[in-house]
């Protein structure tokens, strides 16, 4: 039988962890907001805790506990439940030290995991997404090419936490963009590597965010001006895309309003000929919505104007219909404004 039910284990930690969420975190909170930074001494005081060392294998300097997801899961929510901006600084170096754990060389995870077996706080992080509305892991942007015996990372990231206190960054990207995720590898970089910069900073901790992987190394002139004129090339495609996803949006967002108007007023107020001439607009905008490629603009910003002005005469019913709701069994004298009496 499958059970839902904490282990004693799960509750000791979660017991431990809501006890000092409440009592530190809680407390630390606005002030970390109000001076853009956490004290040192509340990150130190978590890592007391273990939640990153306890994990790791007693070989390389952990407590050697076992890890689970649900016990992870619930001491993200719990240390978040006092703040989930502090609960990310004192989690984050997981985003480095697991996958490291799980997957990494025995070289690597010599060198690497010692960082976070050490009684003091070790930063560490993972850079997978990238800023774009439309992120999907299995298609980074984000690209590695082999040169020689090492790889040239290109691409930008944001939601890095610590990024810049990190002495190493786990970078997500693609080595073959066809292959989806097959095509995807990781690559630990130091963080003074030539080319990596932190440029992003969020505003209410302080947490640097955002980092910048571009080669600046072993690469001609020539290369450097044909990756300009990419550059400059894709400008227009990108926000020709960019136009059409805002154009999409907005026009989902008119059907879905219209439909709402629609269930709950269109059999009291249209007839049922209006009804259909209304959905008949919405099925067209629907269908350009699905199936319009990146040329399609045009014709989806003249579906959304045609639902619009469709439904204009239904929504000025609408409106009439809610005051007469509004005024009905009320007199007129009730919502008249009262007059100050005369002083005199």
């Amino acid at each position: 039988m499958i059970s839902f039910d904490l282990t004693e284990e799960q509750r000791m930690i979660r017991d431990t962890v809501v006890a000092f969420a409440a009592a530190e975190v809680r407390q630390a909170a606005r002030p970390a907001d109000e001076t853009g930074a956490i004290l040192p001494s509340l990150i130190e005081q978590s890592w007391e805790l273990g939640l990153v060392r306890g994990a790791l294998p007693e070989q390389f300097g952990g407590y050697g506990d076992a890890r689970s997801a649900v016990t992870g899961a619930i001491v993200a929510e719990e240390l978040a439940f006092g703040d989930l901006s502090i609960a990310l600084h004192a989690l984050a170096p997981r985003l480095l030290a697991f996958p490291v754990m799980e997957f990494g060389t025995d070289t690597q995870r010599a060198r690497i995991l010692a960082d976070f077996a050490g009684d003091k706080f070790a930063a560490g992080t993972a850079a997978l997404v990238e800023p774009r509305f439309d992120f999907d892991a299995s298609a980074l942007d984000t690209t590695a090419t082999r040169d020689g015996s090492t790889f040239i990372l290109d691409g930008v990231k944001c939601y890095v936490p610590l990024a810049a206190e990190s002495a190493t960054i786990l970078a997500f990207a693609a080595t073959n963009r066809d292959a989806g995720f097959a095509g995807m590898d990781a690559f630990l970089i130091p963080r003074d590597t030539p080319g990596l910069t932190v440029s992003a900073r969020e505003q209410s901790t302080g947490i640097e965010a955002a980092i910048d992987v571009k080669p600046s190394y072993g690469l001609s002139d020539e290369t450097v001006a044909a990756m300009l004129q990419d550059a400059f090339e894709g400008a227009a495609a990108d926000q020709q895309v960019r136009t059409l996803r805002e154009a999409q949006v907005e026009a989902r967002q008119l059907i879905d309003a219209t439909e709402a108007a629609l269930a709950q007023d269109g059999e009291a107020l249209l007839a049922p000929p209006e009804r259909m001439a209304i959905a008949d607009h919405i099925y067209a905008l629907a269908d350009i919505i699905e199936t319009g490629g990146p040329d399609s603009i045009a014709a989806l910003r003249s579906a959304t104007d045609r639902l619009n002005a469709a439904t204009q005469t239904f929504a000025t019913q609408r409106m009439n219909a809610s005051i007469q709701r509004a005024l009905a069994g009320r007199r007129l004298e009730e919502f008249a404004t009262p007059r100050a009496k005369d002083a005199s």
